[in-house]
């Protein structure tokens, strides 16, 4: 589960920019992107897309949060020693 931020915003490395095609098929804004830092939150909080998410989209995203996940751990390693 990742986050959509509604666009313009500050920008993060892991941030995944919606093309065209995928902000019109969702409904979303083409400024909105989505923001691929894994992160914990209330079920009341989650918003379900009505559309599913095109395969290319969803291989970015889990292409981005694999090497968040990997960064963040990285960085955490220097905070240990």
């Amino acid at each position: 589960m990742v986050p959509i931020k509604k666009g313009p915003d500050t920008r993060h490395r892991a941030d995944v920019h919606l093309s065209l095609y995928d902000a019109g098929l969702l409904g979303l804004d083409p400024r909105d992107f989505v923001r691929c830092v894994p992160f914990i939150t209330e079920p009341r909080q989650v918003w379900r897309l009505g559309q599913a998410v095109p395969v290319p989209l969803m291989e970015r995203i889990d292409k981005a949060v694999s090497k968040e996940m990997e960064m963040q751990e990285y960085e955490d390693s220097y905070s240990r020693n």
